[in-house]
């Protein structure tokens, strides 16, 4: 019986594996529904704007990505070569009245609704998404040289069928 329920537990935890191995690609639309990451506002040290109310805030390292929802919109997110932030403590959290601040054109509060972290190839999929960059397209491989046969010639005919 033991024995029986060990390989039900290793089986189900090989299960656990071969499913976060995958690596299968994250759909833009899954990534756009909301989560509640936080983010601490000093780790911040980059950002990349999607569009009017999507942005992509990266730590010291760039290890870390995180897709911020905001809400409302603001045309200089886009164009804006700075950005602020307000906070109740010392991260940044949705739902917690957390702001990035923008000038557009005079200073404008724009709540966060949505903290996600995100891989690297969840960045490359919002970027294709949302036209920011072209998609990296699949190139056939090109075929192997192989050397080509060479061919024997026989001194003596072919006997036909008669």
């Amino acid at each position: 019986m033991k024995y029986q329920i060990f390989i039900a537990v290793l089986l189900f935890f090989f299960s656990l594996l071969a499913d976060a191995g995958e690596g299968g690609e994250t759909s833009p639309e899954a990534l756009l529904e909301p989560a509640n990451d936080c983010i601490f506002a000093r780790s911040v040290r980059d950002y990349t704007p999607l569009d009017r109310s999507h942005l992509i805030l990266r730590g010291p390292s760039r290890k870390r990505a995180y897709l911020v929802t905001v809400t409302g919109a603001a045309t200089s997110l886009r164009t804006d070569w700075r950005i602020a932030f307000r906070t109740r403590d010392t991260r940044l959290c949705p739902r917690g009245g957390d702001a990035i601040l923008v000038d557009d054109p005079v200073q404008r509060e724009l709540r966060i609704a949505s903290i996600r972290e995100i891989t690297d190839r969840d960045v490359d999929t919002l970027m294709v998404h949302f036209g920011r960059r072209e998609a990296d397209e699949q190139k056939a491989p090109q075929p192997a040289d192989v050397p080509a046969a060479g061919v024997e010639e026989l001194d003596r005919p072919i006997p036909s069928p008669q």
